[in-house]
């Protein structure tokens, strides 16, 4: 007689379950080896982010302390990177550094991609006005980055929210181009054209059929406009034109030390490091989105 105790009617064999979990971790594997770049990429921005938000609070160190008898220290345990000429801890000042490079990084991806992604649908949906606003974005477009952002770095004055500004305005020609183009793309898709035919307003086409094909390249070219945006706040404070002197960043950090790198090599190579650092995670993050998000993009191994 039964006792009522459910029965498997199909025990498991010996070992089946190291199978099972060794088969598990191989499929993890996989995944992450198809998408090292996203993986690797994001794995150093989250330690930027982590020591950049985190840091400060770590230390007991101002970064814009003056301590003259602690000139040109080299790193120790009680300063990691040292000082530099002023007695300013090297470290705290490399941390500050770092909130500054990705507030203006994330600050003018998120803003240019907006701003971008309107103006190029803006010009796709009329070709009277495409005719203008790209010729507006071919001669932004015609200046180096640099100098356009000096010269509204120059008409401004330096602080980091303007430099915000300059960047965005340097960045917002080329994020609107490339959603025009793909917005023309998407205009002579059958069912775009079936949405127009039958009636369907402008901004119910943008919503329901444009909007969903923008959304995972302006994802991707906002990462590189993240590192753009950085590496020119780094160029503008180096040169004297961004972030104001007495504000730690690691362009001025750089800026600082270049009289004295022969001296203390150090000055530069810390804030350097870390902007190459944060760079290459950024670019890797941009590489890995496009990959996952696009598969027809994937690169050859």
């Amino acid at each position: 007689m039964s006792d009522g105790t459910p029965r498997d009617l199909h025990p498991a064999a010996p070992g089946e379950p190291l199978r099972l979990s060794l088969l598990r971790l191989g499929t993890r594997l996989a995944v992450l080896r198809r998408h090292a770049d996203l993986v690797i990429g994001g794995v150093l921005l989250m330690a930027v982010v982590v020591l950049a938000v985190a840091g400060p609070s770590l230390i007991d160190a101002d970064p814009r302390a003056l301590s003259p008898g602690r000139r040109l220290l080299p790193p120790s345990a009680q300063h990691w990177f040292g000082t530099d000429q002023l007695g300013r801890d090297l470290f705290a000042r490399v941390l500050h550094g770092a909130r500054v490079s990705l507030l203006v990084g994330v600050a003018v991806a998120a803003l240019s991609s907006l701003l971008g992604a309107a103006v190029g649908m803006l010009s796709a949906s009329d070709r009277r006005l495409d005719a203008v606003v790209m010729r507006v974005m071919d001669g932004v477009m015609s200046i180096p980055a640099i100098l356009l952002a000096i010269a509204l770095m120059a008409v401004t004055g330096g602080s980091v929210l303007n430099v915000i500004i300059a960047v965005t305005i340097v960045e917002v020609p080329r994020v609107a181009r490339l959603i025009r183009g793909i917005v023309l793309t998407l205009r002579e898709q059958p069912y775009v054209e079936a949405a127009i035919s039958v009636g369907t307003t402008w901004p119910r086409i943008v919503v329901r059929h444009l909007l969903p094909g923008i959304v995972a390249p302006l994802i991707v070219q906002a990462t590189f406009v993240w590192a753009t945006a950085m590496l020119l706040e780094a160029g503008l404070s180096f040169i004297g034109a961004g972030t104001p002197p007495t504000t730690p960043s690691w362009g001025n950090i750089m800026a600082d030390g270049r009289a004295l790198w022969q001296i203390r090599p150090t000055l530069i190579f810390f804030p350097a490091v870390f902007l190459s650092v944060t760079l290459l995670a950024v670019n890797m993050l941009g590489d890995g989105l496009r990959d996952l998000l696009d598969p027809t993009q994937k690169r050859d191994p």
